[in-house]
């Protein structure tokens, strides 16, 4: 992931593997400019997005579960959604 090093990368995922038992469901939710939105739907392009805007309609929450197999896995994601200018990972 962006501006992690590799040690960082080996404690998020062994938390990961610690507070989950892969295969499991696993909950991502992003917050981004609401002109951001379909960038985050790329990523996720067959499973269903739960969306919530913001009060003022500026932002949007983009919340997704999905069958995630490993750590590694889940990583990946988050690697392709911070490439999101704007994006906040919650």
């Amino acid at each position: 992931m962006a501006g992690n090093n590799e040690a960082d990368l080996q404690r998020i995922k062994q938390l990961l593997n610690s507070n989950h038992d892969f295969p499991t469901h696993y909950m991502f939710k992003f917050i981004v400019p609401q002109d951001k939105e379909q960038e985050v739907r790329n990523i996720f392009p067959y499973e269903t997005v739960r969306l919530n805007f913001s009060k003022r309609g500026k932002y949007i929450t983009l919340t997704v579960e999905l069958l995630m197999e490993s750590a590694e896995a889940v990583l990946q994601v988050y690697e392709a959604a911070y490439k999101i200018e704007g994006l906040i990972a919650l």
